[in-house]
């Protein structure tokens, strides 16, 4: 925008003027989502209202390191890539307007890696071992969850001290019945 000041003195004036810009204003409802995948993040925003001369998007890991870094005027979603899966990754939207900024911070993680090679063992009428190979040790991920069908009232016990541990012992087993884990 420009300003123009006049000076008045009698018929007389003169006049001085200065260009300024407005802070842009940053965009709207920000979120990330996975998509139920293990590698890759999706953004999406509404865009900032008013003018701006660019998007400036920045992924930061973790502890804080930038991982990626765009900078793109029409988009309202952004997919990255080649993430690590169970990550939980920050991003930065900055709208820009000439030297001036305004940022909005939003969150996302991706899906963990799933466990493979799952297989029972000591089975019994009423209890059986079940185990798996975990992620490997480069992904994030907290622990485990065993679920099962028919959703009878089972107790599972974990024999090991980590909640990592790759495997559980099922009791309360109906004999005959067929489940899934």
């Amino acid at each position: 925008f420009e300003m123009v000041i006049v000076t008045h003195s009698g018929e007389l004036s003169n006049e001085s003027f200065i260009f300024g810009r407005t802070v842009p204003a940053a965009v709207n409802h920000l979120k990330g989502s996975h998509r139920n995948t293990t590698d890759s993040l999706w953004f999406s925003w509404s865009p900032a209202s008013g003018d701006f001369d660019f998007y400036e998007l920045i992924l930061y890991n973790p502890n804080g390191t930038k991982k990626e870094n765009w900078k793109e005027k029409d988009v309202t979603e952004w997919r990255f890539q080649g993430l690590v899966p169970g990550r939980k990754y920050t991003l930065y939207v900055v709208t820009h307007s000439g030297d001036l900024s305004n940022k909005v911070t939003g969150e996302g993680r991706t899906a963990p890696s799933p466990p493979s090679l799952l297989s029972f063992a000591d089975v019994a009428n009423t209890s059986l071992a079940i185990t798996w190979k975990g992620p490997p040790d480069w992904t994030d991920y907290n622990d485990f969850e065993l679920q099962w069908f028919p959703g009878d009232a089972l107790t599972i016990f974990n024999p090991y001290s980590s909640r990592k541990s790759e495997g559980r012992i099922v009791y309360g087993l109906h004999p005959g019945r067929s489940y899934q884990f």
